[in-house]
C-alpha cells in the first residue's frame, strides 16, 4: 500500500477511536456501517452488477418518439407539405401487422427471435419514409434537446438513478440504456437534468444525425449497419458491452424492459425484470411457457437463471424496496 493510503487510512481509524467516546450509539452504528463501506483503491472496474434496461416506456412513463418528431414539427419554417406524424405511425402498424400475419404462430423461443430478426426491413422502411420526407432536415439539435424536458420517468426512476450515485454499497452497480429509439441526444439531455453521472449511466441508441453546424441532415442512424432496429439488435449490444465489462462471471446482469423487443435481452440477463403491464409481452410469454411473477418477493438468482420466469413491476420504488441490487 503507497505511504500516502497508509497515513489516510491511519488518520480514519485514529478518527474513529477518538469520537467513540462521546458518539451516542445509534450515531456510531451509522459511521461505522459507512466506513466500512468504503470501497478498496483499485485501478481495476469494480462493476458487480451490469442493469441493462430499456428506455421508452420502461424509464419513461409513455413512448417519447413522438416528442422527437415534434423537434421538427415545431420549426416555424417546416413545410405545409409535410405528411402528419400520424401517417408515419399508421404506415409502420400497417407493415407491422403483414409482417405478423405472413409469420405465422410464434410456439418457441426461436421462433420468436426469428420473427424479430426479420423485422429489420420494416424498420428500415419506416426510417426510409422519414428521410424522404426531410422532416429532420435543417432541425437544430438544440431543437431534440429542448423537447426532453415533456418526456416524463416512471415513479421512483430518479431515486433509483440518484441512490445509485450517492451510496456507496451500491456503487459497483452499472447501468446501460439499450434502445431503439431516433435520438441518444434526446435521452442524454433528459438525465443530465437529473444530474445523473455518465460514468454511472452509459446509452446505446440511435440517433438524428447532424451536420457540422448543428442542424439536421434528414438522415437517421438506425438505417445504418450499427443501428439499434430490433431486439436482435439490442441482443447484439448487450453481449458485446458483457464481453466488454470481461464477461458475465461474477457479475450480476439485469434487464428490464416492457415490450416484445426486449424479449431476447430479457432471456440473456439473470434477472429479467418486466416494468408495467404490456399486453402483448404477456402475450408471448404465455406462448413460450415464461412465468411473468408479481412482484419481486421472492426473487432470487438461481431461479431466474432457469430463463423461464420474469418479475412484473410497476415503477422503479419496486427496485429499491427490494433490495434487487444488493
Amino acid at each position: 500500500m503507497p505511504r500516502w493510503q497508509l497515513k489516510l487510512c491511519t488518520i480514519a481509524v485514529v478518527a474513529l477511536i477518538c469520537v467513540t467516546v462521546t458518539t451516542p450509539t445509534f450515531m456510531l452504528r451509522r459511521a461505522l456501517r459507512t466506513f466500512t463501506h468504503i470501497r478498496p483503491f483499485s485501478t481495476q472496474s469494480m462493476t458487480k452488477t451490469l442493469f441493462f434496461c430499456d428506455w421508452d416506456e420502461t424509464i419513461t412513463k409513455s413512448d417519447t418518439l413522438g416528442l422527437i418528431a415534434d423537434a421538427a414539427y415545431t420549426q416555424p419554417d417546416i413545410s405545409p407539405e409535410m405528411p402528419p406524424w400520424s401517417y408515419f405511425g399508421e404506415t409502420y402498424l400497417a407493415d407491422l401487422d403483414k409482417h405478423e400475419k405472413a409469420y405465422g404462430p410464434r410456439d418457441t423461443i426461436e421462433k420468436q427471435f426469428d420473427y424479430l430478426s426479420k423485422m429489420g426491413p420494416i424498420e428500415i422502411a419506416s426510417v426510409t419514409r422519414v428521410e424522404n420526407s426531410g422532416l429532420f432536415k435543417g432541425v437544430p439539435v438544440e431543437a431534440v434537446r429542448e423537447q426532453s424536458k415533456n418526456a416524463r420517468a416512471r415513479t421512483g426512476w430518479w431515486e433509483f438513478a440518484q441512490r445509485l450515485q450517492r451510496d456507496s454499497d451500491v456503487g459497483d452497480v452499472k447501468v446501460i440504456i439499450v434502445s431503439v429509439n431516433w435520438s441518444k441526444t434526446f435521452i442524454e439531455t433528459f438525465l443530465a437534468k437529473g444530474r445523473v453521472h455518465d460514468m454511472l449511466f452509459e446509452v446505446y441508441a440511435n440517433e438524428v444525425m447532424m451536420d457540422e453546424n448543428g442542424k439536421g441532415t434528414g438522415a437517421l442512424s438506425k438505417k445504418l449497419d450499427k443501428g439499434i432496429r430490433t431486439g436482435m439488435d439490442k441482443l447484439r449490444v448487450m453481449k458485446e458491452i458483457m464481453e466488454r465489462e470481461g464477461g458475465r462471471e461474477g457479475k450480476k446482469v439485469i434487464y428490464a424492459g416492457d415490450s416484445n423487443t426486449d424479449l431476447p435481452c430479457l432471456l440473456e440477463a439473470d434477472i429479467g425484470v418486466v416494468l408495467g403491464r404490456s399486453g402483448s409481452l404477456a402475450k408471448t410469454c404465455q406462448n413460450l411457457g415464461i412465468e411473468i411473477h408479481e412482484g419481486l418477493d421472492g426473487c432470487n438468482l438461481e431461479r431466474a437463471k432457469d430463463r423461464h420466469v420474469f418479475y412484473r413491476i410497476d415503477d422503479w420504488t419496486t427496485v429499491l424496496d427490494k433490495g434487487l441490487l444488493d
